[in-house]
Formats: structure tokens, C-alpha cells, sequence
């Protein structure tokens, strides 16, 4: 448990930290790192998430109702997040809400951790889970990245830039710490458990197509971005196997 809330809180602060160095490669790396991350969660989305959710509960519809529901929620996000989530730095001439922006990235962190709590060796939902812990820190690290390379050119007092990148990285260990306490105290039942794992999913779809669709500004065929998600799908695949 502690290497867990270790490893969600320093990748998303370190990779954060990055930001403030003035590497000329980082924007390039950053958009590739996201694109990579993106293929991976998508195929972990597709055979891990998914097929266990539907195979523990059985009932197909309202699983699917709450993989909707997670796809919208994010969507709803978006509106205040500005697209960060999936690697997108928002145009300051955009007048964005800070508060909002900060509460929208904290809540889908919050979820990402939520969804790693230890109850599913007991549950048997999400079994394996090694391999969605991976695809979850790809994906933190980008997204922390851009979230300081946007508040640098925002905001010019960088203690705050750091007191907000400290609570964005710490929304991940308290998701898990709150998920690991429900389940300890059978706050929530299994059942519960695999509905809030399917909104999560639902949250993972979003984000992963909206990273794949968007290759390019234009929606230009790049074919270099195209083998990097192919590339993270394999990986996720691989792992599928050996983990």
C-alpha cells in the first residue's frame, strides 16, 4: 500500500517538477508520453476493466449505464479542466477559472486512485491490477507536466504553481486511502464497489478516445503518433499476459 500512494504522489509531483526546468524537448516528449499512455489505457480499458466489470455483476445494462455515466462525467469535467486530462494546454486568453480547473483535475485523480484500492484481490474485480497501475502513472505524468507548463505562463507566483501541483498529486493517494478505508469498514458493498469501477471506466473511454482522435490539431493522418498509440496498446497487451 505504501509503495502505491508513493509512486501516485512522486510521479505526479516529480513529473510535474519538470515543468519548471527550461528543457527545449520537454513540450515534444510531453505529447508523445501522452499518446503512448493514452493506446495503453485504452486497450487496458478494452480487455481488463471492462471484461471484469460485465463478468463480476452480470447485469449488462446497468454496468453499461454506469460506463455512460462516467463518460459523460468526464465530459462535464472537460468543461473546467480544459482538456488537460488528455494533454491539452489551455490558451490563457481562454479567461479559465483556476479553482475549477484545479477541483476537475483533483476529482478525476481522486477516481484514478479510488479504482487501485486493495479490495480487488478480495473481489476479484479488476484481478491483475499491475498492469492498470502502470497505465494509471503514464498517464499522471504527462498530465502533471502540462498542468505546470500552463500555470507557469499564468500564474507568476510559483509557490502557488507548487501548493497546486502538490494537491493535484496527492488526490490519487487519498482516492486509494478512501477506497481501501469503504471497503475495510464494508462501507460499500462489492456490488457498489463495480459500479464505481464502471463510472471509472467510462471516465478511462473518454479520455483515451479523445487522446486517439486528436493526433494532430488539424485531424492531419500522423503516422508517427499513430505507431507511439499502437505502440502502448501493445505493451498494455503484453502485460495482459505475463502480469
Amino acid at each position: 500500500m505504501l509503495l502505491k500512494l508513493s509512486l501516485l504522489f512522486f510521479t505526479a509531483f516529480l513529473c510535474g517538477s519538470i515543468a519548471f526546468l527550461p528543457l527545449l524537448k520537454a513540450k515534444k516528449f510531453s505529447t508523445f508520453t501522452v499518446v503512448f499512455s493514452g493506446g495503453y489505457l485504452f486497450a487496458i480499458t478494452l480487455l481488463h476493466i471492462f471484461p471484469d466489470i460485465f463478468a463480476l455483476h452480470g447485469h449488462e445494462i446497468k454496468i453499461g449505464m454506469y460506463i455512460l455515466l462516467g463518460f459523460f462525467l468526464q465530459l462535464f469535467l472537460d468543461f473546467f479542466s480544459k482538456g488537460i486530462e488528455h494533454g491539452h494546454k489551455p490558451h490563457i486568453k481562454d479567461n479559465i477559472n483556476i479553482y475549477a480547473l484545479l477541483v476537475a483535475l483533483c476529482i478525476h485523480a481522486f477516481f484514478d486512485g479510488f479504482i487501485l484500492t486493495d479490495c480487488n484481490h478480495h473481489t476479484h474485480i479488476l484481478d491483475g491490477y499491475k498492469s492498470l497501475f502502470l497505465g494509471i502513472l503514464l498517464h499522471k505524468a504527462p498530465v502533471s507536466f502540462v498542468l505546470v507548463t500552463f500555470l507557469l505562463h499564468s500564474i507568476s507566483n510559483k509557490k502557488i504553481i507548487l501548493l497546486i501541483l502538490l494537491l493535484f498529486a496527492i488526490s490519487s493517494p487519498i482516492g486509494l486511502l478512501c477506497a481501501q478505508y469503504a471497503y475495510n469498514v464494508s462501507f460499500f458493498s462489492p456490488k457498489y464497489f463495480t459500479y464505481l469501477f464502471a463510472l471509472v471506466g467510462g471516465s478511462f473511454l473518454h479520455i483515451t478516445t479523445t487522446i486517439l482522435f486528436e493526433f494532430h490539431a488539424s485531424h492531419h493522418f500522423n503516422a508517427k503518433k499513430l505507431f507511439i498509440s499502437f505502440l502502448g496498446a501493445l505493451l498494455a497487451v503484453i502485460l495482459e499476459y505475463i502480469l
